[in-house]
């Protein structure tokens, strides 16, 4: 009996794994959810024993993200008190190690995901968009702590704006990673990115750029 009543959750892990395996690797209109019960070793209809429908199981998969970067983002990769420009190069180091793992051939899953979807599925958007702002939330949280110490008051006032810059400008660089799959894109970032968030800081710093 112990066995049998385990059995279900182990099968509902195994295809939320599978699924979240596929959709990253092939993305989710060239998953279909027999792909996803094969790689699982579950019949089809097992998955719609777990989840409505494909749309619920993929925001399934996406969610533990915005775990993942409410703490392992938070307290690991950009643990303390960072300036912008080392903020940005501690990402850039996470994303080389994260995706070089996998040969920089995966882009970021969630972005990635929401791109795919925007047009078709905006109820599935919706539910995506907390993930995603989860990781602008941190960023925006970590500049602040910088600016307060820093005393630098112009930078709390454009902390979100600069966040909004940063992640725009590190998903062209994971774009171009996968593109290229190379590491490269990831390196010219850590030459110009890093240098041009710095340049930046200090120019509200010194009152060139308003607050």
């Amino acid at each position: 009996m112990a066995k049998s009543a385990k059995e279900p959750k182990n099968n509902r892990q195994r295809i939320i794994d599978s699924a979240w395996r596929l959709f990253w690797a092939r993305g989710y209109h060239a998953t279909s959810v027999a792909d996803i019960a094969q790689d699982a070793g579950v019949p089809k209809g097992s998955v719609y024993n777990y989840f409505d429908s494909k749309e619920a199981l993929l925001v399934q998969c996406l969610m533990p993200i915005r775990y993942q970067t409410e703490t392992h983002l938070r307290l690991k990769v950009l643990e303390g008190t960072l300036p912008p420009g080392e903020l940005v190069r501690k990402l850039l180091d996470h994303y080389e190690e994260l995706f070089g793992a996998l040969e920089f051939k995966q882009g970021d899953p969630l972005t990635g995901r929401m791109g795919e979807l925007a047009d078709t599925h905006p109820e599935v958007i919706e539910k995506l968009w907390p993930i995603q702002l989860a990781w602008h939330d941190v960023v925006v949280q970590k500049i602040w702590a910088y600016a307060t110490v820093a005393r630098i008051p112009g930078l709390v006032d454009n902390a979100d704006g600069l966040a909004s810059m940063i992640y725009v400008a590190l998903q062209g660089v994971l774009m171009q990673m996968k593109i290229s799959r190379s590491v490269e894109p990831i390196n010219e970032a850590r030459r110009t990115l890093v240098p041009m968030v710095n340049a930046y800081v200090s120019a509200i710093a010194t009152g060139e750029i308003a607050g």
